[in-house]
């Protein structure tokens, strides 16, 4: 769709899930760890319109750091004895539990690996720092995220991995959610990410179009 309003030939590719209409797809995916799926809270402070109410609201308490690891002690030992673990977390937004970096430094330590959702609302440090554990999507919300902020926490993590070159830093995909009516500030910000030091050669980014209850041919009308 985006091709097409720039007046680029399409890619069409045929696909045995199109009957299902589905938008968009996202491979995680660590050949040699096992994978768990993990959504340490439904607290956020975002509230998008696309997002359903029983993933998110503002009122859920945070677990703390000893429950936190006390739930994965007993994955650890009941799913994955003596293997390695990758785990996926989301919420809600993770990074406002306060015990979440501490949690992150620590399986990172027990040589576990994190792929981490955030909407990028914290300062620059803390991505710098949070970089350090494991991969990072950092997504942006129209309506709610600070696109200048997001901007200088995006390069504040591509410098982090540049510095750290000889050493490990995750990666960083950046996922711009496009509802329908925001063609444009999509390709604004894309414009944007690509004019960032480095970004094109260390992260990478998704467009990922979005849509609430409505059908398929309404949502191509609106984009």
């Amino acid at each position: 769709l985006l091709r097409r309003t720039q007046g680029l030939p399409s890619e069409p590719r045929q696909s045995a899930i199109l009957a299902n209409e589905m938008l968009a797809t996202e491979r995680t995916h660590f050949a040699t760890h096992k994978q768990v799926y993990w959504e340490i809270g439904r607290r956020c402070n975002f509230d998008c319109s696309y997002c359903a109410d029983y993933i998110h609201n503002k009122t859920e308490r945070h677990r703390t750091l000893d429950e936190l690891k006390t739930a994965t002690n007993h994955l650890l030992s009941r799913f994955s004895p003596g293997s390695l673990v990758n785990f996926i977390i989301s919420g809600g937004e993770p990074t406002l539990n306060p015990d979440f970096m501490p949690w992150a430094r620590w399986i990172s330590e027990n040589g576990h690996y994190l792929s981490m959702h955030s909407n990028g609302s914290r300062l620059p440090e803390y991505y710098r720092e949070l970089v350090r554990y494991g991969d990072l999507n950092l997504s942006v919300h129209f309506g709610f995220t600070k696109i200048e902020k997001m901007l200088t926490n995006i390069a504040a993590i591509t410098d982090e991995k540049v510095q750290a070159e000889e050493s490990h830093r995750g990666h960083l995909e950046v996922k711009i959610m496009m509802p329908p009516g925001f063609r444009q500030q999509t390709l604004d910000l894309e414009a944007k990410l690509r004019e960032i030091p480095h970004f094109i050669g260390y992260c990478t980014w998704a467009i990922v179009p979005v849509r609430g209850g409505i059908g398929l041919n309404q949502l191509v009308q609106g984009y």
